[in-house]
């Protein structure tokens, strides 16, 4: 009787770790759907902190214009009047809806509006990690050339683990992993001497909590691009806040998902 059972024991240590192993998913069939929603706390700081933005913006570059235009152009009033319009424009915030399709070796990307397809579609070849994009009313048509699939370039980047927060989300046990990193502005130059990045105020610490599932390992995802946290996890949700549009979170819901191996 000790033999068998302890036969029994071994051949579940066999079969358990290749057992977990089919368990993990690396899609090949199926898609996955996420829809985003703005949050804005105090709608009139949001209001007052763009309005701010845009004109610090528009005086540093109408200034970068006196002595190659008439001065008279960008005189004080023009300004003024500059100003004025773009308060009557208010900064509007669209949520939308971001599609993956895996077709075996390639995956057919799209964002939706109410429905409404919005741009063009793009198309990732898994294995060689690039990417076409192909029109939006002949799906068999190309309009670029194959190119390199381009993740998020970031700076001083700090991911914190938290596996004891955890929260089931369509049938995935997630933890929390919060993300913290400066946007990568090292190739955009400033405009005659105008430090954009500054004025706009995006060199500062941006913050993502994203809820992870271990289960589903894929590179490619409708919403994140950081590759250091695909390459560890796969997010059903996630929470944005970014250093330029103070006061509003980007949060990011799983609609549906049917992903398989």
């Amino acid at each position: 009787m000790f033999k068998l059972i302890f036969s029994f024991f071994c051949l579940i240590l066999i079969i358990e770790p290749s057992l977990a192993q089919k368990l993990v998913i690396h899609p090949k069939k199926g898609e996955i759907h996420f829809t985003s929603k703005t949050i804005i706390k105090d709608q009139q700081a949001f209001d007052n902190a763009i309005n701010q933005k845009r004109e610090k913006l528009v005086e540093a570059l109408l200034s970068t214009f006196n002595g190659v235009y008439d001065s008279a152009i960008v005189d004080s009033n023009f300004l003024k009047r500059v100003k004025s319009e773009m308060k009557d424009q208010p900064f509007k915030v669209e949520d939308f809806d971001y599609h993956q399709v895996y077709l075996d070796t390639i995956i057919k990307s799209y964002i939706t509006n109410a429905d409404t397809l919005v741009g063009d579609y793009t198309v990732i070849s898994i294995k060689k990690s690039t990417f076409v994009i192909h029109a939006e009313k002949d799906v068999l048509k190309t309009v670029t050339s194959s190119e390199d699939f381009a993740f998020s370039k970031n700076n001083e980047v700090m991911i914190q683990e938290f596996r004891k927060e955890r929260k089931v989300i369509n049938g995935y046990n997630c933890f929390k992993v919060i993300y913290k990193y400066k946007i990568d502005f090292s190739d955009v130059e400033e405009v005659d001497g105008v430090d954009i990045l500054g004025i706009l105020g995006v060199d500062q610490i941006n913050t993502t909590e994203f809820w992870v599932t271990e289960k589903i390992q894929s590179l490619f995802h409708p919403i994140c691009k950081e590759k250091e946290i695909l390459e560890k996890y796969y997010p059903l949700e996630i929470l944005q806040e970014t250093s330029f549009f103070k006061g509003m979170k980007m949060f990011y819901t799983l609609k549906s998902i049917s992903l398989s191996n």
